[in-house]
């Protein structure tokens, strides 16, 4: 049985923070900004496993939990005189999003055949 934490700063691109408005689509209007913070990464993951060669079986289980903090998302709005949309991106601070991941998978031989199942169940909850 193991655990795990990492923890990473996810910087915003440049193509995110430059003020400068970028027109390489004329029809979406790109907008940097300069006030963007760093967004912060938490994983934390759990494996199990266990083997029993008497009666041929193998179970093995692999949890992770994942929180982003002030996470950057992007912020589209449409101008109301050209029809243009007009795209800037903006921290969501004090404001996280979650994920949640399990993943199983069982082994056992009977009489000579093998039986394998597995299960996966991702999850990804945002809460803002």
């Amino acid at each position: 049985m193991t655990g795990e934490y990492n923890g990473k700063t996810i910087l915003p691109t440049i193509f995110q923070l430059q003020p400068i408005q970028n027109n390489i689509d004329l029809l979406n209007i790109y907008v940097g900004n300069p006030e963007l913070k760093p967004a912060f990464n938490h994983s934390f993951s759990f494996t199990f496993m266990d083997y029993n060669k008497v009666i041929q079986r193998r179970w093995y289980l692999f949890a992770d939990f994942g929180i982003l903090n002030n996470p950057i998302v992007t912020n589209m709005s449409i101008e109301g005189s050209t029809g243009k949309n007009k795209i800037s991106y903006l921290n969501l601070l004090h404001k996280s999003s979650n994920n949640y991941s399990i993943n199983s998978n069982w082994v056992k031989l009977i009489q000579k055949r093998v039986l394998h199942t597995d299960l996966m169940l991702p999850l990804e909850v945002y809460l803002y």
